[in-house]
């Protein structure tokens, strides 16, 4: 019987990739977190405030016309 059922080549294959898949990924440096979106700065977060609470404003103004100037269903 034979003590390994893998062949050299199989065994060899396998170990390469044990090795290229265990390497340590380098760390993302700042501006590419940033470029990605993934990070983001105080100011940046202060602007999607303002932003979010401009068209929330603007979503309920248009609400408001929506309900002034409604026409009454026909039965």
């Amino acid at each position: 019987m034979r003590s390994g059922w893998l062949g050299k080549e199989v065994k060899s294959a396998w170990l390469n990739l044990l090795m290229d898949t265990s390497k340590k990924k380098s760390k993302p440096t700042l501006e590419s977190l940033l470029n990605e979106s993934q990070v983001i700065t105080g100011k940046d977060l202060i602007k999607r405030k303002e932003d979010k609470e401009k068209e929330l404003a603007l979503f309920q103004e248009a609400i408001e016309f929506e309900e002034r100037h409604r026409k009454p269903k026909k039965s």
